[in-house]
């Protein structure tokens, strides 16, 4: 049971991995930044992020397509969050890896 598990959180990562492999620069800071801004909105995320408005919108895209970003709110404001996964993922492997640990 332990070892099945074990296999399952590696191909966790393993998928994870392939999609920020799939990112640019862009797409990787917005990333990065979304756990500062928890359900933020689109301007709150581009300003986070330091992307301009355009390459933020390119970015949340391509992380939404990848299913790395949740949408919600409604569609005056959307609002848009990392799915706990994703979360976990992102602050014990990416920031641990940029840390050089």
């Amino acid at each position: 049971q332990l070892a099945q598990g074990k296999k399952i959180d590696q191909l966790y990562v393993y998928i994870y991995w392939q999609a920020w492999e799939m990112l640019d620069d862009a797409g990787r800071q917005l990333f990065l930044s979304m756990p500062a801004v928890d359900d933020g909105t689109f301007m709150e995320l581009s300003m986070v992020s330091g992307l301009d408005p355009d390459e933020t919108q390119e970015a949340l895209v391509r992380l939404i397509d990848l299913s790395l970003v949740q949408t919600g709110g409604d569609l005056d404001e959307p609002r848009y969050s990392l799915h706990r996964l994703t979360e976990t993922f992102l602050m014990h492997e990416v920031l641990k890896w940029q840390q050089g640990d």
